[in-house]
């Protein structure tokens, strides 16, 4: 009978979890749907303030997003230097010697999220470094959340992703020893894990 009601009071609470996780994902919808809706009611209203007959403003200028080039095993893995959670300048060359998995990673990525716990699991046998964006008190927390003890870099716009082929987390790329790539593009928490593996 005991053993019912933890079975039970286990499950309540990850159905309250699983709330809490879809919960939070609705209100982050809301909010980008929200001011969506806010950007479209100023257009109205400018539109509408706008004398009879006069042209409307050309639209501002798209920047062209910059061509993807996977790289291929055998290329030499982009240089970059970036800071790490410290705020101290790493360079690539700096986590070579042995092989590397190279991951990039965004906090707020949901695919991202749930591969953090699982960064925690890591033997240390393979050397991980992670690229995220984002503020570094973010990932730091993650970090301490989940025990990770692999390195981590941030990035502060796209440029190291774009370097690397790639604009989505998680994704990345196994590294030798000398700085080229020994895998295809990884994607995706399995995919990056049997990387580490």
């Amino acid at each position: 009978m005991e053993a019912a009601v933890i079975a039970a009071m286990v499950v309540a609470w990850v159905f309250a979890l699983v709330l809490v996780f879809l919960l939070y994902g609705m209100t982050r919808q809301q909010g980008e749907l929200l001011a969506r809706v806010a950007s479209v009611e100023q257009s109205l209203r400018e539109l509408l303030q706008r004398p009879v007959g006069t042209p409307a403003p050309a639209p501002a200028p798209v920047a062209p997003q910059p061509q993807l080039t996977l790289l291929e095993p055998g290329a030499k893995a982009p240089e970059f230097r970036l800071a790490d959670l410290q705020g101290r300048q790493r360079r690539l060359r700096d986590f070579l010697g042995r092989p590397l998995v190279l991951i990039f990673f965004d906090p707020q990525c949901g695919f991202c999220q749930r591969l953090a716990p699982q960064l925690g699991e890591l033997d240390g046998a393979a050397r991980v470094l992670l690229v995220t964006r984002r503020a570094p008190a973010e990932t730091q927390r993650l970090a301490e959340e989940h025990g990770w003890r692999c390195d981590v870099v941030v990035e502060p716009d796209w440029a190291v992703a774009t370097a690397y082929g790639t604009n989505g987390t998680p994704t990345g790329y196994l590294i030798d020893a000398q700085g080229r790539i020994a895998s295809g593009l990884a994607v995706g928490a399995d995919a990056l894990l049997a990387l580490a593996a």
